[in-house]
């Protein structure tokens, strides 16, 4: 009896260990799930924080950087050119005598001497024309001249683009402005204060150098109304003037 009793009890034990191994397993299988339950964590989080905050600073901020700074910066710096006009008309010839009064040759005439103006063709020059004094004869002369309106006290650039040709490197003529009074008569240049005050001479380029601008400026005395643009061949010397243009400005403030 006493054999069948210890038989009995270890069955006893050995039944409720495997119960308890049982129990355990049983709790490891449920908890490590659980455990492990950062990945749910981790995936939750990410998506709600970064993805809705960085597109909307990305959507409001970049265009209107872009929009508003760069079409106020390049308008702000576009350059403006003045335009100034020539006060004379047909000042380069394009239209032959147009606008100029051609004067009676000056002097006593000599056979054989030729003394014009005339214009004439000129594939170098951008009008494809140029005013041509010949004078051939020493004691005499030839001009052309023109009137612009002028304000007086205002400061006037007159130009002249010419070359010439004579048996002297010497002056063949020049370029003279004077000014026209109220009285519609040319201001007396009699005296050298009336002279400085009253009138600008510019001599014609001289004979070899080729076709060359001088210029002169002159403030329109009180009384002008008017100023005369003359160019003048026959000045002691013979040969040729070649004016590819005449231009009389206003001097820029």
């Amino acid at each position: 009896m006493n054999k069948h009793l210890q038989i009995t009890t270890a069955l006893i034990t050995l039944a409720c260990s495997e119960a308890i191994h049982a129990q355990a397993d049983s709790t490891n299988a449920a908890a490590a799930p659980a455990t492990n339950a950062s990945p749910a964590t981790n995936t939750a989080v990410a998506p709600v924080t970064n993805a809705p905050q960085n597109q909307a600073t990305n959507s409001i901020q970049s265009p209107s950087t872009n929009v508003t700074v760069s079409p106020s910066t390049n308008t702000a710096t576009v350059p403006s050119t003045p335009v100034v006009q020539n006060l004379l008309t047909n000042g380069n010839f394009a239209q032959d005598l147009t606008g100029w009064i051609v004067g009676q040759p000056g002097g006593t005439p000599v056979e054989g001497k030729i003394i014009k103006a005339e214009v004439v063709a000129d594939s170098t020059q951008k009008s494809g024309k140029v005013l041509r004094l010949t004078d051939e004869n020493p004691g005499g002369g030839i001009a052309v001249w023109q009137d612009a309106p002028c304000t007086a006290g205002v400061t006037y650039v007159v130009t002249v683009n010419s070359q010439s040709t004579a048996s002297e490197k010497k002056g063949v003529g020049y370029l003279m402005l004077t000014f026209i009074g109220q009285d519609n008569k040319e201001m007396i240049c009699k005296t050298p204060e009336e002279k400085l005050a009253n009138s600008k001479a510019v001599n014609f380029t001289l004979p070899g150098e080729g076709f060359k601008e001088n210029s002169g400026e002159i403030v329109a005395p009180a009384g002008a109304t008017k100023a005369r643009i003359r160019c003048a061949a026959g000045s002691g010397s013979v040969g040729v003037v070649d004016v590819a243009e005449v231009k009389l400005v206003p001097k820029a403030p």
